[in-house]
């Protein structure tokens, strides 16, 4: 609460009300455990939401009730065999509300669109994935982070357009090679809030792995992230990185996991600095998941 000014009451209820329909090799059901081996799922989904609330995007002056009710229609396929994996999903809400100032309104909002492929071979394996979702900024929570410490304000579309392919050879091998390559944009349109720009980021990574032992594995990586914001400064940015790792199987269920390494970022505004980081990751595997401790810093 700001000067008393700031309220907020939110009354939220989520029913999912449809259902999942399942084809699996060509079986009912019942054999959906073999999915693993090979087969299709088809997956249908609604989910209803309804958000009741005197000051919805958190004003220092609270304009008055308003009434949201999301109903969330999704579907999905998935394509599996011994050797590759394939998925497919799309998701949209239909989006009823009624707010002070604005009157109501019936849409369809915020669409998603995710495919993913999977391909294990005998020495080397394969992923890729994109995705795109679009989300009406009137109606995501205030307290959602963007990324980098951002919070949602304002109003306006948000779009967001990311891909990533890894490809890894050697896999059975002492010695192998994996390959990484990312991006992800951020687009905004007819936004008010000033601190909510355009990005694109841009990664490329490349690993060699040499197996010292059957439980110790070595790699050295070697990345380069680059960075662009439509912000007032026009901020381009630069990320190079070596590092050195290891990953030590202690027990059967237990595996220590180490990086070292040292960076150089080259930025159009803060100038140039260098640095070090180092993580370590201890995870044990236990009868219904798993329990881990990580230390990380970066100087």
């Amino acid at each position: 609460m700001i000067g008393g000014a700031v309220k907020r009451q939110r009354i939220s209820q989520s029913v999912a009300l449809a259902s999942i329909l399942s084809v699996v090799g060509g079986f009912g059901p019942a054999d959906a455990q073999d999915a693993v081996a090979g087969g299709t799922i088809l997956t249908f989904g609604v989910e209803t939401k309804l958000s009741v609330s005197d000051n919805y995007n958190l004003e220092f002056i609270a304009p008055g009730t308003s009434t949201v009710l999301d109903t969330t229609l999704s579907f999905g396929y998935l394509a599996e065999t011994a050797t590759d994996r394939f998925s497919f999903k799309i998701n949209g809400i239909l989006r009823g509300s009624d707010l002070p100032g604005a009157g109501g309104d019936f849409r369809f909002d915020d669409p998603g669109m995710a495919v993913s492929y999977d391909r294990e071979g005998a020495n080397s394996r394969l992923s890729a994935s994109a995705d795109y979702t679009r989300a009406n900024l009137d109606f995501i929570d205030p307290f959602q982070f963007i990324e980098d410490g951002v919070l949602v304000n304002g109003t306006g579309q948000r779009e967001i357009r990311s891909a990533k392919v890894n490809f890894d050879t050697g896999t059975n091998d002492p010695l192998g090679f994996g390959i990484e390559l990312a991006r992800r944009e951020l687009d905004y349109s007819n936004t008010t809030d000033p601190n909510l720009f355009d990005t694109q980021k841009d990664t490329v990574a490349l690993t060699a792995r040499l197996r010292l032992s059957p439980v110790l594995d070595s790699r050295v990586k070697v990345s380069q992230e680059t960075y662009s914001a439509d912000d007032l400064a026009l901020t381009d940015r630069k990320t190079r990185a070596l590092s050195f790792g290891a990953t030590y199987e202690i027990s059967a269920v237990t595996t220590l996991d180490v990086d070292l390494g040292t960076e150089k970022i080259a930025d159009s505004v803060a100038g140039s600095s260098r640095g070090s980081f180092g993580s370590v990751n201890l995870t044990r595997a236990l009868a219904n998941g798993s329990a881990g401790l990580v230390l990380d810093r970066s100087f």
